[in-house]
């Protein structure tokens, strides 16, 4: 009788063993990375989205963006993919939709997966609230939708900025391409609050006031502070030897002084006796001490101080300065939550507004202010106590995240692999591979830095800043005669025996050799040579999978490598991966030598391919 009641059971459904599933759908989920592999944990640290996605975001209106191969597709709570993988990239969801792309080309979705076609006439959407989004036309127009696409405010506006308050500072669509467009302020209808042309520029100002430049009859350029429908509330006169350098807070804006100017050697002109201090919103100065060489911003009434002598203290609103003979430096730029972090005797400790020690200056650093609770260092460690001096978690984390705990829990690098650490103290996930793990098999969805370092000898002398480390051609047969090359070639097994380094590395040797009769000029930036990979396109054409770092805008970090006649240098580069399988190659700038002379104008430049070779890459990687 018991044996037919079990089978009943079994046979209706109502009696089964169930395998391991992920249905835990309530709470945050965290995302992490295991061995380059992605999924999510939740605050126990228990795996509820198995770890296996290419790449992967975190959460947003209950969907994820995640990639298997080399599409993406999203993914729900309970793991399940309900808009299938067929974008070459995704982003979270915002406002009910997401923007997407394939070859390159943005367009929207909603959260079935199907274009809203009412949104794809614009390249971006960016909700301002829960009824308006600010969009951005093909044709670099900005205006505002509401949530069915129905225009609110009309795509007329070279941009539009809203800063809070249901306020935007707007501009003008200019005829003349050479010229800005006359620059107002809007409300979120659209409706005019500050007239167009009223002045030439309008910046956010903080305190419901805004900073604008403007002529008078004379022809002159001045600025003022005006409140939020553009009355003026003082002007700020081009005579005076000072200038506005930081919002208004606890009512005082801070200055920047100057007593003096004088002619330089060059015949310039350069400050001389510079000193900071504040003034009201009635353009009233409060405080002008010629002895305080920085000033922080004002913030719980208070602002810190560092004079001349390189003494640091406190101040009131009203000038009056907080005596303490415990402080010799002040490490804050400002009071978070009426407490900043401060040392004495070279222990860092933390100060209430009157300066006064909550936490002892007993540590030997403290590297963050939380709601309740603070980052302290100690021997090569970082840790976490609460403001009564209990220790939540013990000085175990070589790094953590900034932003402290999200959640319940705090991001942090242990044992050199990423951890997350609960308010209690306990580690509930660490993974089992280094947080700075390299995977060489790139199987990534964007165009990576490219990484081709020039590096000096060991031996430089600083006398010798052209010598490179370089090694010289002893076999003419391995590189092309009379010619700069670039050549991509397998790591052998020998060389994989021979070096520990090369044995697990999923990449490609790359040789540029010189076999001219002249060394050859490059230039780079941060020790970089100009070389990046590209790859064919599904339309057969050469495009950059790889990009240039940015930077060198002030020239310091732009140099010029230099490789001899009968030199060669040895790079690496990864073997990507991906669902698109293609050939790649490697093009590499050089200098001219023909053009060395020429030292008015930038020499030209000469590019060299490298030999071609078969790989795969994702569709992202050509545009991303």
């Amino acid at each position: 009788m018991k044996y037919i009641l079990l089978m009943l059971l079994l046979g209706m459904g109502l009696f089964h063993a169930s395998p391991k599933r992920y249905v835990k759908v309530t709470g945050t989920f965290f995302l992490v990375n295991e061995n380059n592999r992605f999924g999510y944990i939740n605050e126990d640290g228990k795996e509820v989205i198995k770890i296996m996605y290419r790449s992967a975001g975190e959460f947003s209106e209950g969907l994820a963006n995640v990639r298997i191969d080399g599409t993406h597709g999203y993914i729900n709570k309970l793991g399940k993919m309900v808009i299938a993988p067929q974008f070459d990239f995704a982003n979270p969801f915002k406002w009910g939709v997401a923007k997407v792309l394939k070859e390159g080309t943005p367009f929207y979705i909603n959260r079935q997966g199907k274009e809203i076609a009412a949104y794809n006439v614009y390249t971006d959407i960016k909700p301002i609230d829960e009824k308006r989004a600010v969009v951005e036309t093909q044709s670099n127009k900005f205006g505002c939708i509401d949530k069915s696409g129905n225009l609110i405010i009309d795509t007329v506006y070279s941009s539009i900025y809203f800063y809070g308050e249901g306020l935007a500072i707007a501009r003008h669509l200019s005829i003349s391409k050479s010229e800005r467009g006359e620059v107002g302020v809007i409300d979120k209808a659209g409706n005019v609050v500050i007239p167009f042309g009223q002045y030439h520029d309008i910046r956010t100002f903080g305190n419901r006031h805004f900073k604008v430049n403007y002529s008078n009859d004379k022809g002159e350029r001045l600025t003022a502070i005006t409140d939020k429908k553009g009355k003026m509330v003082f002007e700020i006169e081009g005579k005076n030897n000072w200038y506005i350098s930081g919002l208004p807070y606890c009512g005082l804006m801070k200055l920047n002084f100057y007593k003096q100017w004088k002619s330089d050697s060059l015949g310039g002109l350069m400050t001389s006796n510079a000193h900071e201090g504040f003034m009201n919103l009635k353009g009233e100065l409060i405080i002008n001490d010629s002895s305080y060489q920085r000033v922080s911003n004002f913030s719980f009434n208070r602002a810190i101080v560092k004079d001349n002598a390189r003494n640091q203290f406190l101040i009131k609103t009203n000038g009056g300065k907080i005596e303490s003979d415990s402080i010799d430096k002040i490490h804050s730029h400002q009071f978070i939550n009426g407490l900043a972090i401060a040392s004495y005797q070279k222990r860092s400790g933390i100060i209430d507004t009157n300066g006064v020690y909550i936490i002892k200056p007993t540590f030997k650093g403290i590297s963050g202010l939380y709601d309740g609770y603070f980052a302290f260092y100690q021997e090569g460690f970082y840790g976490i106590k609460d403001f009564e001096g209990n220790t939540i978690v013990e000085p175990i984390m070589k790094s953590f995240d900034r932003n402290g705990f999200k959640d319940g829990l705090l991001k942090s690098v242990i044992d050199k692999r990423t951890a997350y650490v609960n308010k209690q103290g306990k580690v509930v996930w660490k993974s089992s591979t280094y947080a700075n793990y390299k995977y060489f098999q790139r199987n990534i969805d964007y165009r990576k830095n490219s990484d081709y370092n020039v590096y000096k000898n060991k031996n430089f002398h600083k006398n010798n800043n052209e010598k490179f480390y370089s090694k010289e051609i002893k076999d003419n047969n391995r590189f092309p005669k009379d010619a700069l090359s670039v050549v991509v070639e397998k790591i052998s097994l020998i060389d994989k025996i021979k070096n520990r380094n090369y044995r697990k590395a999923r990449s490609y040797f790359v040789h540029v050799s010189n076999r001219l009769n002249t060394g050859i000029e490059f230039t780079g930036l941060n020790g970089r040579i100009e070389m990046k990979v590209q790859a064919k396109d599904k339309k057969g054409r050469w495009r950059d999978i790889e990009k240039r770092l940015s930077g060198g805008f002030c020239g310091h970090s732009i140099y010029r490598g230099y490789l001899k006649s009968n030199q060669y240098w040895t790079f690496m580069t990864p073997k990507y991966q991906g669902d698109f399988k293609t050939t790649l190659r490697i093009a590499l700038k050089y200098l001219d030598p023909a053009k060395k002379d020429n030292k008015f104008r930038k020499w030209d430049t000469i590019t060299v391919y490298s030999n071609e070779y078969p790989g795969s890459v994702n569709p992202a990687q050509f545009w991303r």
